[in-house]
């Protein structure tokens, strides 16, 4: 453990020697000092020294003033499950922590100083007060991060533990997790995923018997947690939490299973928190929990426990064991008078760590020979979608071992299109790793991959499927730049392929660019061509920001000219695809040769269409888009999913809140799908998808309405005329 200076001399206890002792003692005690000073912080309620409320005159609870407002999930009780583990791992290995995280975050070798200045939110803490108690990270020693989300992280020490195969290292990946995760579908899916791959990853339970303010009997009809790891054939240990020795020998062996090559381990530690779910109280005065039972697992607190038998053992003397406690105290005390006076992030800085805006730079990577169906040499540089996504695949993985792909049917010729071919046999399971049905672990796994080092891609055959990962992308891959302050990148591209018609019906057909586009943090991109699938694919895989990657089948038989070496498509930049004077049409992913098609054939008639390709939906180029608008007075933008809030709605919003809207000849027109979900039966289907036809009698409709000058502009004209005369 990277905090404690371990000694080599002989003596201790079962195989620990005495200073190691004393060391993994102290820092129990630091823990336990914090998280009473923080409780002591964070109470607005009075109670005794039995836990009970304290009542005034009136009958009325006597409240105190918070000094700290964000809400910290206290970790006092447990402190032997974290450093026990811990005592094996270095800075090397991996830790992923949940939401009460700060005796995992301290024992790994966490800063007192910065963790007491981030519950502050203050701009030195360790997330620069952007995350707070629940969002700790210390990168530098290996802990990416924690988050509230219950068992969103445990999928990332999986990806933790598939960068260490897939370099063959022999770091540890562990995830700290409560009870309550275990009852979570990813929990699970990650399980299974782990020893499947034989990754090195240690599942630590802390079985505090509640989940949020629910007992544990209340909630499983069985409290075995441990029994989980029977199905997926991997060592399932039941230890008492509260004793240290127990957690440590446990820890041990589940970390040289690890490190050998062996696999994962599930370590249930029961244990018991001292105070409620969130904040100070003890859940006693609300009858949460019984005095019995409290007073049960007081008797085993394991700091008095661990105290008393290197006691006994005569590796601690009592004197020095209350210098202990008095020291820890005072450092703590200290580190909270400076967070007090440490300056708060500036509101000007507010937006800054939403994204990196970080990109690597284009790697030297071969050209690959193209060959045709029958394995000749093609004498052109034409490519469709499919082929242009797999060539830029291939040639970054070929310059760097950190491009990986993951997902449901990588492997397989036809799941998802071409866009794989032949790189499972050239690249090997390890980086072309074909997953179970588990969507939701997948994602997270491709996300805690990206933490520590890695650039995975991650493929979903159909968007539809991944809704069922989106806390992944959403929750989690969007926020995690911001709450880290900038200290963990997150530089991930998922691949959410569009698939529709046919008569698949509404779960096989859906186009959701606008939701991931809504949300901070995410970049998303939308190829219409061959030539932009392998730059946009790139920008997108060098970005060290997460990128979600939406390419549609319906355009995967549009071809163009694609150079065979690397190059990128700038992010956040459009594109004019046809000039024209009349109107404007912007036009998204597969709409857009079908705009480019309907305004070819109404120039035949006189009307000069000028066609926009945003490339990527966000960040949009508004300035194009702007400048195009202000030029011809119309607007027109076509999208594959619903118009009600989504990519059609923010273009309209883009030019209604700007100055261009005084230059408007007519209302701005949209065209996406109807209010509905996608119907299977073939009539109502042809009718719901739009088309080349479509198109052109929106175009023209729009053409045909307004007046030659906008009403703003006539208005200022009198005005104009009018202060003259």
């Amino acid at each position: 453990m990277s905090s404690i200076a371990k000694g080599n001399e002989q003596g201790g206890f079962r195989g620990i020697c005495a200073n190691d002792l004393k060391g993994y003692h102290r820092m129990m005690v630091r823990i336990r000092c914090a998280e009473e000073k923080i409780a002591d912080l964070v109470r607005d309620e009075k109670i005794d020294e039995n836990g009970d409320l304290v009542y005034d005159e009136n009958g009325e609870v006597v409240r105190l003033k918070k000094e700290v407002i964000c809400p910290v999930h206290l970790y006092s009780g447990e402190e032997a499950v974290a450093v026990g583990i811990s005592a094996h791992l270095t800075d090397d290995d991996f830790i992923f922590g949940a939401h009460r995280s700060h005796g995992h975050y301290l024992a790994k070798g966490g800063d007192l100083q910065e963790m007491m200045s981030e519950v502050f939110g203050r701009v030195t803490g360790c997330a620069h007060g952007r995350g707070g108690s629940m969002h700790l990270v210390a990168p530098h020693i290996g802990f990416p991060g924690a988050t509230p989300i219950v068992a969103s992280s445990i999928p990332h020490a999986v990806g933790a533990g598939m960068r260490s195969v897939i370099r063959g290292e022999a770091r540890v990946a562990v995830s700290y997790f409560g009870d309550g995760a275990t009852e979570e579908g990813r929990f699970h899916e990650s399980l299974n995923l782990a020893a499947t791959m034989k990754l090195p990853v240690i599942f630590v339970c802390e079985n505090n018997l509640y989940s949020s303010h629910v007992r544990i009997d209340n909630r499983r009809p069985a409290d075995t947690i441990y029994q989980h790891a029977i199905p997926f054939d991997m060592p399932g240990v039941r230890v008492d939490g509260n004793n240290f020795f127990e957690v440590y020998d446990a820890g041990r062996a589940a970390v040289e299973r690890a490190r050998s090559g062996a696999g994962p381990t599930l370590i249930e530690a029961r244990t018991y928190r001292i105070h409620g779910h969130v904040g100070a109280n003890l859940d006693l005065e609300k009858g949460l929990r019984n005095r019995m039972e409290f007073d049960m697992w007081m008797d085993r607190d394991p700091i008095p426990k661990l105290e008393r038998l290197l006691i006994s053992e005569g590796i601690l003397g009592k004197e020095e064991a209350q210098e202990v406690h008095d020291f820890e105290t005072s450092e703590v005390n200290r580190c909270v008078e400076q967070a007090r006076t440490d300056p708060w992030p500036k509101v000007a800085d507010m937006m800054a760590y939403t994204t990196s805006e970080v990109s690597q730079p284009i790697p030297d990577a071969k050209k690959l020979p193209r060959l045709d169906n029958h394995g000749n040499e093609l004498d052109h540089d034409i490519l469709n979608i499919g082929d242009a996504i797999r060539e830029a695949t291939e040639q970054l993985m070929d310059s760097d071992d950190s491009y990986v792909i993951i997902g449901q049917g990588v492997n397989s010729p036809w799941y998802v299109g071409n866009t794989a071919k032949g790189l499972f046999r050239k690249f090997g399971p390890k980086r072309v790793i074909d997953t179970p049905i588990s969507e939701d672990a997948v994602s997270g796994a491709a996300i805690g991959m990206g933490m520590v080092g890695m650039r995975p891609m991650v493929i979903h055959p159909r968007v539809d499927f991944a809704l069922l990962g989106t806390e992944q992308f959403l929750g989690q891959a969007a926020n995690w730049h911001y709450m880290t302050g900038g200290r963990v990148t997150v530089p991930i591209v998922a691949r959410l392929i569009v698939n529709r018609g046919g008569e698949q019906a509404a779960q096989h057909s859906q186009s959701l660019q606008a939701m991931f586009a809504h949300v901070p943090g995410l970049k998303v991109v939308m190829p219409s061509n061959a030539y932009d699938a392998k730059g946009l694919l790139v920008a997108a895989l060098l970005s060290d920001d997460p990128v979600i990657y939406i390419d549609d089948r319906w355009a995967y038989d549009n071809t163009s000219e694609v150079p065979r070496e690397l190059y990128t498509v700038e992010l956040g930049k459009g594109v004019v695809r046809r000039w024209g004077t009349d109107l404007t049409v912007v036009a998204s992913s597969y709409l857009n040769p079908m705009a480019i098609k309907a305004a070819e054939e109404l120039a035949a008639e006189g009307v000069e269409v000028e066609v926009i390709d945003p490339r990527t939906l966000k960040p949009l180029d508004t300035e194009m888009i702007l400048k195009s608008v202000a030029k011809t007075g119309k607007l027109l933008v076509a999208d594959g999913g619903w118009d009600a809030y989504g990519f059609t709605a923010e273009v309209a919003a883009v030019v209604a809140a700007s100055e261009v809207v005084t230059k408007l000849r007519a209302p701005v027109s949209r065209v996406g799908l109807p209010a509905c979900p996608a119907p299977m039966s073939a009539p109502l289907e042809k009718n719901y998808f739009i088309d080349v036809e479509r198109l052109k009698a929106k175009i023209m409709a729009l053409h045909l309405a307004g007046v030659e000058k906008s009403p703003y502009d006539s208005r200022q004209e009198s005005r104009r005329k009018a202060g003259t005369e």
